[in-house]
C-alpha cells in the first residue's frame, strides 16, 4: 500500500512540476504575441535626450504611450487630447507654443490620440511655435 501511495504521490509531483514549468514559459510567449516595439523621446531646448525603447500593446496610441511614460497635462481626453505640459515643461500659449509630435521624423498628420502606434515607430515630442 505504501508503494502505491509513493508512486501516486510521485506521479502527482511530476505532473505538477510539468504544469508549473509549462505555465511559467507560456505566458511570456503569449504576452509578446500582441506587442510591438516603439521608441519615444521628449525634446526640450535645455535637455538633449535619446529615444527610449518601449514594448506596448498593438492597440496603443501615441497619446496613451506619452501618458503612461511621462507626467502630462492635457486639455481634453483620448482622440481630442491636446498636450499642454510634459514633465512640468509647459508650452506657453501666449508665446504661441504647442507640443508637436512627430512620427518617424515627420510631423504627425493626426492627433496623438488618433495615431495608433506601429512596430518600430519613433515618436518625438517637442515644443514648436504656430
Amino acid at each position: 500500500m505504501k508503494k502505491y501511495f509513493f508512486l501516486i504521490s510521485f506521479f502527482i509531483v511530476v505532473l505538477s512540476l510539468f504544469f508549473i514549468f509549462q505555465n511559467n514559459h507560456l505566458p511570456v510567449q503569449e504576452k509578446l504575441i500582441n506587442k510591438i516595439v516603439v521608441y519615444q523621446k521628449i525634446t526640450t531646448t535645455n535637455q538633449p535626450t535619446d529615444f527610449v525603447k518601449y514594448v506596448v500593446d498593438q492597440s496603443t496610441t501615441a497619446w496613451q504611450l506619452l501618458k503612461q511614460t511621462n507626467q502630462i497635462k492635457t486639455q481634453g481626453e483620448g482622440k481630442m487630447a491636446f498636450v499642454i505640459e510634459i514633465n512640468n515643461i509647459v508650452a506657453v500659449q501666449k508665446n504661441k507654443e504647442y507640443w508637436a509630435f512627430y512620427v518617424n521624423g515627420k510631423a504627425a498628420m493626426v492627433g496623438a490620440g488618433s495615431y495608433q502606434l506601429k512596430n518600430s515607430d519613433k515618436i518625438e515630442w517637442k515644443i514648436e511655435k504656430f
